[in-house]
């Protein structure tokens, strides 16, 4: 469903997971609010929606309020990254087209909040068609939650430790797609670097 989805859009995992270095980078095309960033794109007869993963102290803070809370829509989540979604989710939909579906991205940091938006959007008045996809994405749902919505798309090094976290408490609901590198390691915290996403996905 999901790989359907991308390919009848013309738009590829690579494609996004370039989308999310870009995010690092900035540039005119992207929106700082407050310790955020992210950036909306409209591609053929789809909007991508970009979130930046951790780049500085204020996303640490985030990363490490791990409290739960709930949602309006009954998921209990991370609340670092509820806050941020909740924070910057009117800026999102003021630049949505309803009628487009809508694929959020983001990795690390950027794909907590990506999958979290994801369920605001779904459960929005709008009702938006949204599907999360993700790369390194930490837990965001809680043990005992209901699970969300929809389901996402998530991609995982191998090795990666950030989507083991946190490591109490919380789950993630998707499988994982898994990109291996054969060489027999538990975790590798190089392998979180969305460079390293890259590379595998061109290979």
């Amino acid at each position: 469903m999901y790989a359907n989805f991308l390919i009848n859009k013309s738009i590829t995992l690579h494609d996004l997971a370039l989308l999310c270095r870009q995010s690092y980078l900035g540039g005119s095309e992207w929106v700082d609010l407050k310790d955020l960033r992210f950036g909306i794109f409209e591609h053929h007869d789809q909007t991508i929606v970009v979130f930046r993963g951790s780049s500085n102290k204020a996303n640490w803070l985030r990363d490490f309020d791990i409290i739960p809370k709930m949602m309006n829509s009954g998921q209990i989540v991370h609340r670092g990254f509820l806050n941020a979604s909740q924070e910057i989710i009117n800026h999102i939909t003021a630049n949505l087209d309803p009628n487009l579906p809508v694929v959020v991205t983001g990795h690390s940091m950027g794909g907590g909040i990506a999958e979290v938006v994801c369920e605001l959007l779904v459960n929005h008045d709008t009702k938006y068609n949204c599907i999360p996809v993700t790369f390194g994405k930490p837990r965001t749902l809680f043990l005992v939650s209901k699970n969300y919505t929809i389901d996402g798309l998530r991609i995982v090094c191998d090795d990666d430790p950030v989507p083991k976290v946190p490591r109490i408490f919380y789950r993630q609901q998707s499988r994982a797609l898994t990109l291996e590198d054969q060489d027999h390691e538990f975790l590798n915290p190089k392998d979180h670097d969305i460079e390293v996403y890259l590379k595998r996905l061109a290979g």
